[in-house]
C-alpha cells in the first residue's frame, strides 16, 4: 500500500452493514444470503468485502493433527481472514477454502482476531445464539452445539465457569464448522 492509499484509506474495507447472522443446518445466513461452510474465500469476499489476511506457520505436530481430520496435504498455507470493522473471521488451512466462520463477541488483542466486534444480531436456527448454546455440550474451554452436519462452538472467556453458570458476557466468539467425529 502506498503513501496516498494510507493517507486516504486505500485498504479500508467497504462500508458493509451486517444486521444479522443466522447459523443454520445449511450453513450461515449473512443478511439472508446463505453461505455453505466450507466455502471458497471469494464467496465471502464478494459478500463482505476484502478481508485482512493473517498468515501463520504450522508446526509439524499441529499439521499432522489437522491432516488426520482434513485429509493428507490439506494443510498447506494456514491463513485467517478478518473483516475487522464487522467483527468477522474466517479460518482456512490452505489460504482459500474457508473451513470455519466466526463472529467476534468481545474485543481481543490477539493478532489472529478481528479488531472489532460483531454488532448485529446472531442466531442459531432463528433463535438467540446464547439460549441455544446453553442447551449444548459443556466443555472446559468452550460450549458446543450440534446442528445437522455442523457444530457450533462458542469459546469461553472464563473457563472456570460451567455453562449453566455462564452469561453471554462469558463468551468470546461463536464459530460454525463441519462436524467431524
Amino acid at each position: 500500500m502506498g503513501f496516498w492509499d494510507k493517507l486516504f484509506g486505500g485498504n479500508k474495507q467497504p462500508d458493509v452493514e451486517i444486521e444479522s447472522i443466522n447459523f443454520t443446518e445449511n450453513g450461515v445466513e449473512i443478511n439472508g444470503t446463505l453461505v455453505d461452510i466450507p466455502t471458497h474465500l471469494s464467496a465471502l469476499a464478494n459478500l463482505l468485502g476484502k478481508p485482512r489476511a493473517i498468515g501463520f506457520e504450522t508446526d509439524n505436530e499441529i499439521r499432522e493433527f489437522l491432516e488426520k481430520s482434513e485429509g493428507a496435504g490439506m494443510v498447506t498455507k494456514r491463513v485467517n481472514y478478518a473483516w475487522d470493522e464487522l467483527g468477522l473471521l474466517a479460518y482456512t488451512h490452505n489460504g482459500s477454502v474457508v473451513n470455519c466462520f466466526s463472529i467476534q463477541l468481545k474485543p481481543s488483542t490477539s493478532k489472529n482476531a478481528p479488531r472489532g466486534v460483531f454488532g448485529g444480531v446472531a442466531t442459531i436456527n432463528g433463535e438467540d445464539w446464547f439460549s441455544v448454546m446453553k442447551s449444548g455440550k459443556d466443555g472446559m474451554f468452550l460450549a458446543e452445539y450440534r446442528l445437522g452436519n455442523y457444530k457450533i462452538i462458542s469459546e469461553k472467556s472464563d473457563f472456570k465457569k460451567s455453562l449453566a453458570d455462564s452469561g453471554r458476557e462469558d463468551f468470546n466468539c461463536v464459530d460454525i464448522q463441519l462436524y467431524r467425529e
